[in-house]
């Protein structure tokens, strides 16, 4: 698939490299746009999520009072269903946004750009990697509604025991899972958003080097608060390296933030950015 969009991109990199890629480099800045621009769009997909979840939540609890029954795995294909058309719509925006916040930090020239004029070029391109991608996160989140479904259900055995009634289960669990969905929205929101502009971002260079013959290097970056895991605030100290090569993140080789190598601890909730340059820019 890479090569379909290199094929794409070749004019428009190749006559801008001389002009556009080598760049003075402020990392702490440009981690600093990502990410005002990662938490854009995180907050935005965290309402629709959550939004998405107290209505199944409620659908739920509108069908146990009238029957008495919760079906996990309906609750599950239901909130599935919902979640499929709304992370796709979203996996596509972030990856539209990366690359065009690319495109125009290497447009020098400040040419007007057409509404395609990005790196992999016509629609159909774009839909197949963000297919891709969504396919490739699509088990994950379908585990999100499976665990959400379960825990309801343990939550009403429980409830049943104390000898609750219906009615009184259902406003317990309404009232539960307001805030408990809210919380989780929060986490899928910011994982999401944030895994699928860290791959964005590795492919966009990716395809750059690629078509240019330029060595890009690459720099994680995290940010700079006491909520920093110490594994990534560690990486603040390390040196910029190869595109290609991995990061060494708390014993974990990773490509760029959210590569799914470096397991649960480094990916669930991460913040950090990585930035990267023309290799000639690092003397």
């Amino acid at each position: 698939m890479t090569q379909i969009y290199s094929q794409k991109v070749t004019h428009s990199v190749a006559s801008k490299e001389s002009h556009t890629i080598r760049r003075r480099v402020n990392t702490a800045r440009e981690a600093r746009i990502l990410l005002r621009i990662k938490n854009n769009l995180e907050r935005r997909f965290a309402k629709r999520v959550y939004a998405v979840m107290r209505k199944q939540v409620g659908a739920s609890m509108f069908l146990y009072r009238e029957f008495g029954r919760f079906e996990v795995s309906e609750f599950a294909r239901r909130m599935q269903d919902d979640f499929q058309p709304l992370i796709e719509q979203h996996f596509k925006r972030v990856y539209r946004t990366i690359f065009e916040f690319n495109e125009n930090k290497y447009n020098t020239n400040n040419q007007k750009q057409e509404a395609e004029a990005f790196i992999f070029g016509r629609a159909r391109d774009f839909e197949e990697l963000v297919a891709e991608y969504y396919n490739s996160r699509n088990l994950i989140l379908a585990g999100v509604s499976i665990n959400i479904a379960n825990r309801i259900s343990r939550d009403i055995d429980r409830l049943r025991v104390e000898g609750l009634s219906i009615d009184q289960i259902a406003r317990e669990i309404a009232t539960k899972y307001r805030f408990l969905t809210r919380a989780r929205a929060n986490m899928i929101a910011r994982t999401e958003t944030h895994n699928a502009a860290g791959l964005a971002n590795h492919r966009y260079h990716g395809i750059l080097q690629e078509d240019t013959g330029i060595q890009m290097m690459k720099k994680w970056v995290p940010v700079n608060d006491l909520r920093v895991r110490d594994a990534h605030g560690e990486m603040a100290n390390k040196p910029a390296i190869p595109m290609d090569e991995p990061f060494e993140v708390g014993g974990k080789l990773m490509q760029h933030v959210g590569d799914p190598n470096g397991g649960p601890e480094n990916v669930i909730n991460c913040r950090c950015s990585i930035v990267y340059v023309d290799a000639r820019d690092m003397d």
